[in-house]
């Protein structure tokens, strides 16, 4: 009987691993860094979606990651058009002439 293997959690740590040496190097700006720890719970859905639809469906995988990447599609979309029209006053500075 042939073991087998699940391709998409090899992805899913290799991407993790790589976004993790990325941004220890200073690679990823630090808003990016917070987009992607904050769409983190992603990877619960993921998990979640991948169980529940192994053996149900062909490509059940592909599936799950395609609903999560929409998901953290639509989460950002969402937070970026609710910051868009704000404007930020944080970074002024005062000029002494």
């Amino acid at each position: 009987m042939r073991r087998r293997t699940n391709l998409l959690w090899g992805l899913v740590v290799l991407i993790i691993a790589v976004i993790v040496l990325a941004q220890s190097l200073g690679l990823i700006a630090e808003g990016a860094a917070d987009m992607i720890v904050r769409a983190a719970p992603a990877l619960l859905v993921l998990a979640g979606l991948s169980l529940l639809l192994r053996g149900r469906l062909p490509f059940a995988d592909v599936i799950a990651l395609l609903a999560c990447l929409l998901l953290v599609a639509v989460i950002a979309s969402s937070a970026y058009s609710t910051r868009a029209t704000q404007e930020r006053d944080d970074n002024q500075q005062q000029l002494a002439q």
